[in-house]
């Protein structure tokens, strides 16, 4: 049983009653879309397929910038570390 402030909330599953209209079932079907809002989305969707073309092209730009310096080295940076040698020491029996 839910006590306290949190009792009533919407999506909540304790207590419901089938007439509360946020738990009516959402219809899908093609009568339930409104010429007006399809219209709407489509523009919307047309207005945003060139941001959409440029932000994928410059995602795949920066990846093949990514491959090619990593597998290359082109930016810079050391492309041989120095390797520090050790001394050689030798040990003698006598």
């Amino acid at each position: 049983m839910l006590n306290g402030p949190f009792q009533g909330l919407p999506g909540s599953s304790e207590g419901w009653t089938a007439h509360e209209a946020w738990l009516l079932p959402i219809t899908d079907g093609a009568a339930a879309k409104a010429p007006a809002a399809e219209a709407t989305a489509d523009t919307v969707r047309a207005a945003a397929r060139p941001l959409f073309l440029a932000a994928n092209g410059l995602a795949l730009a920066l990846a093949l910038l990514l491959a090619a310096e990593t597998s290359t080295g082109w930016m810079g940076g050391l492309r041989n570390a120095p390797v520090a040698k050790a001394p050689v020491i030798t040990a003698s029996a006598s």
